[in-house]
């Protein structure tokens, strides 16, 4: 898929969304969930960390029982900002002062996912490709 056209359905579907739930998963996998949409986001091959003004909140390589506390702290917060890089590497704006990198770490898996169930994905995988599939 058209790396542009890619990025412009992204942001058509997650920003100005608030944060309603952060599922964590196995790994460094965590589910977002938005306000008024079934999409969701997905990172799962990636390696993630979360800072805000005041320093590091949280990375993928953190003590995970602290997780649930730390990653309850961006529920409510509203997608400000929406870029992946030549790479895929993603930044989230969270609120005024919250940032979320996701660094894709392998070569041959997509680093982060939107989907809307049963309905489409894209996926966006290394050196920047994108793959989008309906149904």
């Amino acid at each position: 898929m058209d790396r542009s056209r890619a990025l412009a359905h992204c942001h058509d579907h997650v920003l100005g969304r608030r944060i309603l739930h952060i599922e964590i998963g196995i790994g460094t996998h965590l589910t977002f969930s938005f306000e008024d949409t079934d999409v969701k986001l997905w990172m799962y091959m990636s390696a993630w960390n979360i800072s805000s003004s005041d320093g590091m909140v949280l990375a993928c390589e953190d003590d995970r029982t602290t997780f649930p506390e730390k990653l309850g702290t961006l529920v409510g917060l509203t997608i400000t900002l929406f870029e992946a890089d030549r790479c895929n590497n993603l930044t989230l704006g969270l609120g005024n002062e919250v940032i979320l990198r996701a660094l894709a770490t392998f070569s041959d898996e997509d680093a982060w996912m939107l989907l809307e169930s049963g309905a489409w994905f894209l996926g966006a995988g290394p050196n920047g490709q994108f793959v989008m599939e309906i149904g």
